[in-house]
């Protein structure tokens, strides 16, 4: 009994301790930072399901809202990239731009449907200061998804469903996605 209280202790200690550390990281982190690190986690894939539990990892502690929507649409993107800063004292506005290559529509599942326009999308972030660090105000938007990403999680579809007819559109995205992969090099 006492080994499982010391494990018990050990562990709460040890989450505590993580905790504080990412505390003071954000603490001591810029507008900007938290802008990048959001925009890494979202081509990532962490705000469309394509990393399961990295919303509340990755995504919540940069974001003051509480949730978002269950987005139906994503845009594919092959670059995200801070374009402008303005600070003022407990407030930035950082202003991002998205380079995307096309729409996904109709979530990730097998009623995906892919529009391959290119398109620069121009966000600005308003990022407030709050006592444990710099968070994202707003906007609350639709989620951006690298090829890179989008094919590695349509192959998985790919293997568990190899002979279903829908499969074939899925193969042709996926070809589609490395292509683009390919010409980004």
């Amino acid at each position: 009994m006492a080994k499982k209280d010391l494990r018990a202790t050990r562990f709460l200690t040890a989450m505590i301790s993580i905790t504080l550390i990412i505390g003071i990281s954000m603490a001591q982190a810029n507008p900007q930072d938290v802008v990048k690190e959001f925009l890494a986690a979202d081509l990532e894939g962490a705000r469309c399901g394509l990393q399961p539990g990295a919303y509340k990892i990755r995504i919540a502690p940069l974001v003051m809202w509480e949730d978002e929507p269950g987005w139906d649409t994503a845009f594919v993107t092959k670059e995200a990239y801070i374009s402008k800063i303005e600070r003022f004292n407990d407030m930035a506005k950082v202003e991002v731009r998205y380079e995307n290559v096309g729409i996904l529509s109709g979530g990730l599942g097998w009623d995906v449907e892919y529009l391959g326009i290119r398109f620069t999308e121009v966000v600005n972030f308003v990022v407030v200061k709050e006592p444990s660090g710099w968070r994202i105000k707003e906007p609350v938007f639709p989620p951006h998804v690298s090829p890179k990403m989008l094919t590695s999680r349509l192959e998985l579809f790919i293997t568990k469903h190899r002979d279903d007819e829908r499969a074939q559109r899925i193969r042709s995205l996926i070809e589609w996605m490395r292509e683009l992969s390919r010409l980004e090099k």
